[in-house]
C-alpha cells in the first residue's frame, strides 16, 4: 500500500495494482474499462464513508441562503444529509430544497441547517484517504479478480487503514464523557 495518497489518481492506481494491472497516467478521457471501474467503487466508496458523518465533514450550524429571485436554495448534490436545527425537516425536490414542515421550496430568509457534506477526496484528510482507497482495492480485487486469499490481504490492510482512521477522528474530536450533556446532567446534580 503506498504510504500517503495524494490523489484521486493515486488511489486509482493503488486499486488496478490489486488485481495487477499497471497504472496509468491520468484520468482524463478514461476508455479503459478497468480504470472506470475503479472510479465508480472509489466514488461509491467515498460517499458512503462518508454519509456517516466526521469530523471534517459535518457542519452543526450551516446557513443556505435562498436566491434573491426565485427564492429557492438550490441543492448542492454534495448535500450528503441535512436538517434544520429549528426541528423544520427538508429534501431535495428538483434541484431545489423543500420544506417538508411548511410544504414550500420557496424561502424568504436564510435558513440554518446542520449538514453532512461529501467532501472530494484530495480535500480529505489522508486518513480517510487511505481508509477509502483500501477497501475500494478490496471491493474492486473481490469483484474483478476473485482470489480468495488476495481478497484476505486486502480485507487486513482495509481493517488496518480503518483503525488509522478512527484513531484519526479520536484526536481531532477528543470525546469525552464530560462533553454527553446526559453525563454533565447527573454530574450537576452532586
Amino acid at each position: 500500500m503506498i504510504i500517503t495518497l495524494n490523489t484521486k489518481l493515486d488511489a486509482i492506481n493503488e486499486m488496478l495494482a490489486s488485481i495487477g494491472e499497471a497504472p496509468v497516467d491520468t484520468l482524463e478521457e478514461v476508455e479503459n474499462v478497468d480504470v472506470m471501474n475503479c472510479i465508480r467503487i472509489l466514488d461509491s466508496v467515498l460517499q458512503e464513508v462518508q454519509e456517516e458523518q466526521w469530523s471534517f465533514n459535518y457542519f452543526p450550524q450551516y446557513t443556505l441562503i435562498p436566491d434573491e429571485q426565485t427564492g429557492y436554495i438550490y441543492w448542492n448534490p454534495n448535500f450528503l444529509r441535512l436538517k434544520g436545527i429549528d426541528g423544520k425537516l427538508y429534501q431535495e425536490r428538483g434541484g431545489v430544497l423543500f420544506s417538508l414542515t411548511d410544504n414550500t421550496s420557496t424561502f424568504t430568509s436564510p435558513i440554518t441547517v446542520s449538514l453532512v457534506l461529501l467532501i472530494p477526496f484530495e480535500e480529505c484528510p489522508t486518513a480517510l484517504r487511505n481508509y477509502v482507497t483500501a477497501r475500494a482495492s478490496r471491493l474492486f480485487s473481490s469483484r474483478y479478480l476473485g482470489d480468495g486469499q488476495v481478497t484476505q490481504q486486502l480485507y487486513e490492510q482495509e481493517q488496518t487503514a480503518r483503525a488509522r482512521f478512527f484513531s484519526y477522528e479520536i484526536d481531532m474530536t477528543r470525546p469525552s464523557m464530560a462533553n454527553n450533556a446526559e453525563i454533565n446532567q447527573i454530574m450537576s446534580r452532586g
